[in-house]
């Protein structure tokens, strides 16, 4: 299990967008699953989504960078699709 700290505007999905990770917290707590990266370097070029990622974590502490740099046609099918399911989740609370 990874604890994460997202930084970044959730409204919004152009721009760039920063997570802090920390996989140390796993081993004080009990978990179902762990996972640790000694060493891991990851990078991806998400053209469907419009966004470009890299992570970077040594010894459990790292981070992940990502740039979207359009909305494109799924990211809006996708939107569409969450605000629907919300709508009728607040319909179902009423």
């Amino acid at each position: 299990m990874n604890r994460r700290l997202l930084l970044g505007n959730n409204e919004e999905y152009v721009g760039f967008f920063f997570e802090g990770i920390e996989e140390w917290s796993q081993f004080f707590t009990p978990c179902n699953w762990r996972d640790f990266h000694p060493v891991h370097l990851y990078v991806e070029d998400d053209r469907i989504m419009g966004g470009v990622e890299a992570t970077l974590i040594v010894l459990g502490v790292g981070f992940r960078v990502r740039w979207n740099y359009a909305r494109t046609e799924q990211v809006e099918e996708i939107k569409a699709r969450m605000d629907e399911v919300m709508n009728d989740l607040k319909l179902s609370d009423d």
